[in-house]
C-alpha cells in the first residue's frame, strides 16, 4: 500500500478534479446524444452484450467463441446494478484509474513532477480514448489493466526476485487474456518464466504453484468455458478468424485483381478466407510470402497513423474540428515511435553492458509487449485507431523513462552525468 503525505494528497485530488473536469468538457461539447444509443452502437459491443446474456447457458453456442468471458461479466454486473449507464461509469473510473497509474508509475521512476503531469497530459489529450468510455468494447479495460500493470511493476519491483512479484504481474496477464486474447501468448511465455522461476529458485514449490494457480484463474476459466462448449483448448477463435476474414482476404484480393479485370465484392473474398482451414491458411501464407509481409506493413503504417473512428461514428456524433485534431496527434504519436527507436534500443544496450539486469528486463518487457501489439495489428484494418490505442500507457511509460535518463545526462547535468554516460559505453 501507498501512503502520500497530506501535501500530495492534496496534489493527487487537485490533479483528479481537473482531469474529471477536462472529461466532462469535452463530453459536452462531443457529446450530443444519449449514452444508451451509443454504448452498443457497434457489431462488436452487440457481440459483447449478446456473451453476457449466453454467460450462466453454458450449452448455448455462440460469440462465445471468439468473445471471451470477462468483459461481458462487466457488462452484465454492471447492468444488474444501475442498467448499461454503470458500465459508462465504470468505463470513465477505468479512464481516471489509468490516468493516475501513469501519473504515479512515471513519477515513482523519475521523481519529476513536470515528465509525470506531461506524461498524464498526453494520456488525456487521447480523445479517442475518452470516447470510447462510451462504447461497450474491451479497449478502456485494457487500457486500465495495462496501466495497472505498470504501477504494480513500478511500485514493487524492489521485490524483483519475490514470487509476490512475478505473481502480481501473472495476474494482470491473466485478466488481460480474458479482456483481449491478444495477450494469451506473453501470458503463456510468461507463465513459463514463473515455472522456470519456481522450479529453479523456489523453497516452497508446492505453494507457489497453487498460488500461480489461483492468479491465473480467469485465464483457466476461459479455457474451460472454450473446451466446455466448443472442445477446444484456446482462449478464443478471434485470431484466426480475425487473420483470415482482413490479412487473408486482402491477400487473395490482391492475387485476384492481379490476374482478372472483373472487381469481385470484398465479401467474397472474405467468404472464402473463412472457409479456409487452419493448415490451408498456413500455406497461403507461406506460399505467397512476399505479398503477406508486404500488406501486414502497410496495415501495420496505416493503423499507426490511426483514423480516429470513434470519434467521426456514429456519424449523429461526429466532429470534424477533434477528428482531424486526433488524426494529427496519431500521426505525430507514429513519428515518435519511429524517433524512440535508437533511444530504445541504446537503453538495452547500455543496461546490457553494465549487466543491470533488472533495468535491462523491464525495457525488454515493455518493447517487447509495445512491438508484439504493435505488429499483430497488422493482421486487420478499417478498425482506425481503436487498435493500437491499447499501447498508449505502455509507450508513455517507456519514452517518459528514456527522456527522464536523458534529461539527466544532457544537456542540463552533462558535466557530472555525461563523463559516466561515456565511461559506461
Amino acid at each position: 500500500m501507498i501512503f502520500f503525505s497530506k501535501k500530495q494528497q492534496v496534489y493527487i485530488f487537485k490533479l483528479n478534479v481537473v482531469l474529471i473536469a477536462f472529461y466532462f468538457l469535452f463530453a459536452a461539447v462531443w457529446l450530443n446524444t444519449s449514452i444508451d444509443s451509443l454504448l452498443f452502437s457497434t457489431t462488436d459491443s452487440k457481440e459483447y452484450l449478446l456473451v453476457s446474456k449466453e454467460f450462466f447457458k453454458f450449452s448455448e453456442i455462440g460469440f462465445s467463441a471468439t468473445r471471451p468471458f470477462l468483459y461481458p461479466l462487466i457488462i452484465l454486473l454492471s447492468s444488474s446494478i444501475y442498467g448499461f449507464k454503470a458500465l459508462w461509469f465504470i468505463q470513465f473510473i477505468f479512464w481516471l484509474a489509468s490516468l493516475n497509474f501513469i501519473y504515479l508509475s512515471v513519477f515513482k521512476t523519475t521523481q519529476k513532477v513536470n515528465l509525470s503531469l506531461f506524461a498524464v497530459f498526453i494520456m488525456a489529450l487521447n480523445f479517442s480514448l475518452i470516447a470510447l468510455t462510451y462504447h461497450a468494447l474491451t479497449e478502456v479495460t485494457t487500457v486500465f489493466l495495462v496501466s495497472g500493470m505498470i504501477y504494480f511493476i513500478t511500485h514493487n519491483v524492489e521485490k524483483y526476485n519475490s514470487s509476490f512479484f512475478l505473481r502480481g504481474i501473472l495476474l494482470f496477464f491473466a485478466l488481460l487474456s480474458s479482456v483481449k486474447p491478444l495477450f494469451a501468448i506473453p501470458s503463456y511465455i510468461f507463465i513459463c518464466f514463473y515455472i522456470f522461476y519456481l522450479l529453479k529458485f523456489s523453497r516452497k514449490k508446492f505453494i507457489d504453484l497453487a498460488f500461480m494457480v489461483l492468479v491465473i484463474s480467469p485465464l483457466i476459466i476461459q479455457l474451460t468455458l472454450m473446451k466446455i462448449k466448443y472442445d477446444k483448448v484456446i482462449v478464443s477463435e478471434i485470431s484466426s478468424l480475425t487473420l483470415k476474414r482482413y490479412l487473408i482476404a486482402q491477400g487473395l484480393e490482391a492475387q485476384y485483381n492481379r490476374h482478372n479485370n472483373v472487381k469481385k465484392d470484398w465479401a467474397y473474398f472474405v467468404n472464402k478466407g473463412e472457409h479456409l482451414t487452419n493448415k490451408e491458411m498456413y500455406d497461403e501464407l507461406i506460399s505467397n510470402y512476399t505479398l503477406y509481409n508486404h500488406l501486414l506493413i502497410n496495415n501495420i503504417k496505416d493503423n499507426l497513423n490511426g483514423y480516429p473512428t470513434f470519434l467521426l461514428f456514429p456519424e449523429k456524433i461526429s466532429n470534424v474540428f477533434f477528428g482531424s485534431l486526433m488524426q494529427t496527434m496519431n500521426k505525430a504519436t507514429r513519428n515518435i515511435h519511429v524517433f524512440f527507436i535508437i533511444p530504445v534500443l541504446f537503453m538495452i544496450l547500455l543496461s546490457f553492458r553494465n549487466k543491470k539486469y533488472l533495468d535491462l528486463s523491464i525495457l525488454i518487457g515493455f518493447t517487447a509487449l509495445l512491438y508484439y501489439i504493435i505488429f499483430t495489428s497488422g493482421i486487420s484494418f478499417w478498425a482506425g485507431d481503436r487498435l493500437l490505442i491499447i499501447t498508449l500507457p505502455l509507450w508513455i511509460f517507456l519514452y517518459s523513462y528514456i527522456v527522464n535518463y536523458l534529461i539527466n545526462c544532457f544537456p542540463f547535468n552533462f558535466k557530472n552525468r555525461g563523463t559516466e554516460v561515456i565511461k559506461e559505453i
